[in-house]
């Protein structure tokens, strides 16, 4: 069963930036997950407001997305995301991770 996972990043205003991954750790994304049909989709969304960030990413199974959370160039990038959030005011939020 396919495996979903959605973080939400919420920012204190529009002048902030939300983050954004390196092409670097992109790249490993693509080319790790993507390519290999290990991740099936990924979406991103915009609130109307425009501060809220929505990224859902969808895993062809659980164990996919273990791997995924457990790679170590997702975990530096997580840990960057995290120092981001805590540099801007911003929020991180992981609202789902459920089987779908």
């Amino acid at each position: 069963m396919a495996w979903q996972k959605t973080v939400v990043e919420t920012r204190p205003d529009t002048d902030t930036e939300f983050y954004v991954s390196s092409s670097d750790c992109q790249t490993h994304i693509a080319s790790t997950y993507t390519d290999t049909g290990k991740s099936i989709s990924f979406a991103v969304s915009l609130s109307s407001n425009e501060l809220k960030k929505t990224r859902t990413r969808v895993f062809a199974s659980e164990a996919n997305k273990n791997t995924f959370v457990n790679d170590e160039v997702i975990v530096a990038d997580r840990a960057l995301f995290i120092q981001h959030c805590e540099d801007n005011e911003c929020s991180r939020e992981a609202t789902v991770d459920k089987e779908i």
